[in-house]
């Protein structure tokens, strides 16, 4: 089984299309689906309630002590019931495609993940946000001696064993310093295991209408210099 992840927080606007998305390209496959609720205030839990009704596979998870960035999401990992477990941001619903490609490539490696930054990725997005991106990925291989190209991308896999060991270690941050650099936390601990990723090239648009937004990129280099310490203990 696969247990797919979405975080949503004030996303009325586009969850219900990104959800069918997600739902349309795990057809066949043996899967549950969890959207992680972290807090919304607008008409998310509604839209998420009504998904869950309409399909037994979906489950709506809401926390009101949101929004956690990926503190929720994180938690929340430990009610799947899947060997696998992947996690997709709510303005990437046409990338749900790559869901079960990804699954495959877990029975061979213990992470699989999409990369914005592959030479043979095309992403639609503002010259900005390519440039920190790409700007960003690079300060974080050369600071922390990272392999990966691309740590932040919201399409990520895990074998079941491998996501909730790292969760457990990196722990739940209660004073929201981490933020968007969970997932860059994530891969640097992954990466001390040994465990094998693997980074693919991956094509979309990015929608509007979401709350994902460039302070996203940024917040990461706030949190860089304690991570450092944290990591080398």
């Amino acid at each position: 089984m696969l247990s797919v992840f979405t975080p949503a927080y004030d996303e009325e606007q586009g969850l219900e299309r990104n959800v069918r998305d997600i739902m349309k390209a795990l057809e066949g496959l043996d899967y549950e689906l969890f959207i992680v609720d972290d807090g919304s205030a607008d008409g998310t839990p509604e839209i998420c309630r009504k998904l869950e009704s309409e399909d037994m596979r979906v489950r709506h998870l809401r926390y009101e002590n949101g929004p956690s960035r990926r503190e929720n999401l994180a938690t929340s990992f430990k009610q799947a019931k899947g060997e696998y477990v992947a996690f997709i941001d709510s303005d990437l619903g046409e990338a749900a495609h790559y869901l079960p490609g990804m699954a495959e490539d877990l029975g061979e490696y213990d992470i699989s993940m999409g990369c914005r930054t592959h030479p043979e990725s095309r992403i639609g997005r503002s010259v900005l946000r390519r440039a920190y991106t790409h700007l960003s990925n690079g300060f974080i291989r050369a600071y922390f001696g990272s392999r990966l190209r691309d740590h932040q991308c919201g399409l990520k896999a895990f074998r079941r064993d491998v996501i909730l060991r790292l969760v457990d270690e990196a722990g739940y941050d209660e004073s929201g310093d981490r933020g968007w650099s969970w997932d860059t936390e994530i891969l640097l601990r992954a990466q001390r295991h040994g465990y094998m990723i693997r980074e693919f090239p991956v094509s979309w648009v990015e929608r509007r209408g979401t709350t994902v937004k460039l302070n996203r990129d940024w917040s990461l280099l706030k949190y860089v210099f304690k991570l450092k310490r944290i990591i080398s203990k």
